[in-house]
């Protein structure tokens, strides 16, 4: 029987509904639909990441949507980044950990707007793209037309989450081993849940809140290996 995982680090997040979290904006709703990470073929790094958000109930022929983000190590300097209206959007680049806030202006006024008290802020962790390096290239979580998962060789380990963040309630787990056993546990080392699979993938329904969770899996070496996945 495996030990409980030991984390020196916990991490608190406040998280409201699609909703915000103040009650004067009933009408506006902002999702994170994914993130993507920026790969630079020139450098062969991942230089960063862009967020898909959706924005709904701005009413457009007055209002419009400013975006403004700050540095988690840094939540009191806010950096405007532009305006938009309803509809799905890419945001960034950005290269670390964020705070997103969406805030309802007049369509007319500069952004940032100075007396609007309607906005929507959501944290948004870096992606851990080297995890999922080669998926542009045909590496592991790469998907062929025939829907099946490409391997090709790679310096990631035997077990890969796609998508990672994940933002719904289903994962794939892709496995270069015959048989995978896994455990899922969260920041504070309490199991969430366990399996097994055989072959290369295995759909997985995980229910639990955002933030940031382990896949504890045995390697070809049958040692103990972990995955850091992200919920959004």
């Amino acid at each position: 029987m495996w030990d409980k995982i030991n984390i020196d680090c916990i991490s608190g997040f406040t998280i409201c509904p699609p909703k915000p979290c103040n009650a004067e904006c009933k009408d506006l709703d902002v999702y994170v639909e994914k993130t993507e990470c920026i790969y630079d073929e020139r450098s062969q790094q991942y230089t960063g990441y862009n967020v898909n958000i959706d924005i709904s109930g701005i009413d457009d022929t007055e209002q419009k949507a400013c975006i403004s983000y700050a540095l988690t190590d840094n939540p009191g300097q806010s950096i405007q980044w532009g305006s938009l209206s309803n509809g799905s959007w890419t945001v960034g680049p950005f290269d670390s950990d964020i705070y997103l806030t969406v805030t309802v202006c007049p369509k007319y006024e500069d952004c940032p707007c100075s007396n609007s008290t309607c906005y929507k802020t959501i944290y948004i962790p870096k992606p851990d793209c080297e995890t999922q390096k080669g998926i542009e290239k045909g590496g592991i979580g790469y998907r062929s037309g025939n829907a099946k998962i490409v391997v090709e060789n790679t310096d990631a380990g035997e077990l890969t989450v796609i998508p990672n963040p994940f933002n719904n309630d289903e994962i794939i787990l892709h496995s270069t081993l015959k048989h995978t056993v896994y455990e899922i546990f969260d920041l504070s080392g309490k199991k969430i849940q366990d399996g097994d699979f055989e072959g290369i993938e295995s759909k997985v329904k995980i229910v639990v809140s955002p933030g940031i969770y382990f896949i504890r899996y045995i390697d070809k070496a049958r040692k103990s290996a972990i995955v850091k996945i992200i919920k959004l």
